[in-house]
């Protein structure tokens, strides 16, 4: 019995030194789409920021990190035609940074209102982005995360005008997608998340996810700050963008007991074992 218990407490002390990673809570819930976006070539006009007509309206969105997932939740019509005039779903953008939308000629908006002359050119440069794959598909697919140049914007980023020009309808100067092909952007190791798209037809929502086993780890957060992001179809003929709180939980200090419940039954066990035993031999 005594070898036994020996073996448990050896168990015990390798669950005392096992290191606990920090973790990272955010939660914006949803978020009416307020966000205009330049350039619409005076097409816009409230309450509906989207143009071309309402297939690619946005209507709110919202982003949540917990535990190991983080989630972005976009509510749109586009999920029900993904190729209304040949525009595709584009990639998400963000970064736990500052938001800084260009405000200027924002005047005369109400109601919240906001960003109507925005484009890439002016606003903010996002960090990393999810590269949405297999986007012809009908329901969904896996995804890339890249960290983007971001001293190279223009060039590590695809604009709308990248995809339509003269004679379509569409909101040009918006980044929709992330450029595979310039060096100066970086691909995450695919061994360090995992992560996916789907739409849902019936909540006309797209969800855009990653998982890592440390997601602090993963983005370098040691203090907590702003998760800020931006998505729209390749047209930008309606984006939006928006940010929330983040907090980063510290680790628990090296050492610190966190056993997990099968190790503190084992334990009792071990310890009642050799109570048993003491009372045995005192009988003796």
């Amino acid at each position: 019995m005594m070898k036994n218990f020996n073996a448990v407490l050896a168990c015990w002390a390798v669950t005392l030194t096992s290191p606990v990673f920090a973790g990272v809570i955010a939660d914006s819930g949803y978020i009416e789409d307020r966000y205009i976006g330049g350039t619409d070539h005076g097409q816009f006009s409230v309450p509906d920021d989207s143009i071309g007509d309402q297939r690619f309206d946005i209507q709110g969105s919202s982003v949540a990190l917990s535990g190991n997932r983080l989630e972005w939740t976009i509510h749109t019509n586009f999920v029900l035609t993904p190729s209304a005039l040949t525009a595709q779903y584009g990639d998400l953008f963000f970064g736990f940074q500052d938001y800084a939308p260009f405000l200027s000629g924002d005047a005369g908006l109400s109601d919240g209102w906001y960003g109507k002359s925005d484009t890439m050119a002016s606003g903010t440069q996002w960090q990393n982005a999810v590269q949405l794959n297999d986007t012809l598909t009908s329901n969904g697919g896996g995804v890339t995360l890249y960290g983007i140049d971001t001293s190279n914007y223009a060039d590590a980023v695809l604009a709308s005008d990248d995809f339509f020009g003269s004679g379509s309808i569409f909101r040009n100067g918006q980044e929709v997608r992330v450029d595979e092909s310039w060096g100066g952007n970086t691909s995450y190791n695919p061994l360090s998340y995992t992560g996916g798209w789907s739409r849902d037809t019936t909540n006309k929502t797209l969800t855009i996810y990653l998982e890592s086993a440390d997601i602090a780890s993963l983005f370098g957060l040691s203090q907590d700050g702003m998760l800020a992001y931006h998505w729209g179809m390749t047209c930008g003929n309606d984006v939006v963008e928006n940010s929330t709180p983040f907090e980063v939980t510290p680790p628990l200090p090296f050492g610190t007991p966190t056993p997990e419940p099968a190790s503190i039954a084992i334990f009792g066990i071990g310890a009642a074992g050799l109570a048993f035993s003491r009372r045995r031999r005192n009988a003796a």
